[in-house]
């Protein structure tokens, strides 16, 4: 995996619009709202699966590998203590466990 070239935005918020770096709370809130917890797994695991299983050179040695599973793995704590901070702030439906459409397709 190549190093990153660190830049003068290297430690910096690139994404957020000014409102958004004065109300970090709110993305986060905003982001639970389109996703449940049970979904950003999902999706998570899918980038990674295709990551470590296809034949990208990226990945090539162990030690790649292993720091992409610890990324993933970090990413994943993230989001759950995120979820937490925000949680009581969601719509109803998007506390509970799992979409009633999930449910029935299982």
């Amino acid at each position: 995996m190549q190093a990153y070239k660190r830049t003068k935005f290297y430690n910096k918020p690139l994404r957020l619009s000014k409102k958004q770096k004065k109300q970090p709370a709110r993305v986060i809130r905003d982001f639970y709202t389109w996703y449940h917890l049970g979904d950003m797994r999902h999706l998570l695991q899918e980038w990674m699966e295709a990551a470590i299983t296809s034949e990208n050179a990226q990945f090539e040695s162990a030690r790649d590998r292993n720091t992409l599973y610890s990324f993933y793995q970090n990413i994943e704590r993230m989001a759950e203590a995120a979820y937490l901070l925000i949680k009581e702030e969601l719509p109803e439906p998007m506390k509970s466990p799992a979409r009633k459409q999930e449910q029935d397709s299982h």
